[in-house]
């Protein structure tokens, strides 16, 4: 019993110090998320800012042969729907973390999107998800096509 005191009196310091209804909650753990072609996909933001009043995310997953990245940037200052063109997102694959071994664009007869769901302003912190379907550009030996399905994501945005 005696060793549970000290945690119990941290936890109740920390409820009783609160006279915010916010002030105590963390910041999430960053993470991007999503099913790539139907497989669970993960990656680790690299990078996360907000350039003027355009928000990129950067997410790269080192844990397999071929490094993968897919970057997302965009218009936004508040929680709300966003839709993707151009090259406003795009994935490729390194080797060495700096050849490019293959590369994708979005395609745009699809709906892409970026849902911000929570904005956490005094964090400095993003919550969303987003759904993208991306055309293959280079090589040509490649699949055609890939799609991030069931998208989320929680960042930190450096400024």
């Amino acid at each position: 019993m005696k060793k549970y005191i000290p945690a119990l009196i941290l936890l109740f310091s920390l409820l009783s110090a609160c006279n915010r209804k916010d002030c105590c909650l963390l910041p999430l753990r960053p993470y991007i998320a999503a099913y790539k072609n139907n497989i669970q996909w993960m990656a680790d933001p690299t990078s996360s800012a907000v350039r003027h009043d355009t928000i990129g995310i950067f997410g790269t997953n080192f844990s397999t042969q071929l490094e993968e990245t897919l970057t997302m940037q965009f218009k936004a200052s508040a929680p709300g729907k966003y839709t993707l063109k151009g090259t406003q997102a795009s994935y490729y694959n390194t080797i060495g973390r700096d050849v490019i071994v293959s590369q994708y664009e979005l395609d745009d007869t699809f709906a892409n999107t970026v849902t911000i769901t929570a904005f956490d302003k005094p964090n400095n912190q993003i919550t969303g998800t987003f759904s993208l379907k991306f055309k293959h550009t280079y090589p040509a030996d490649k699949p055609a096509s890939l799609q991030f399905l069931n998208g989320r994501f929680t960042v930190a945005l450096q400024k």
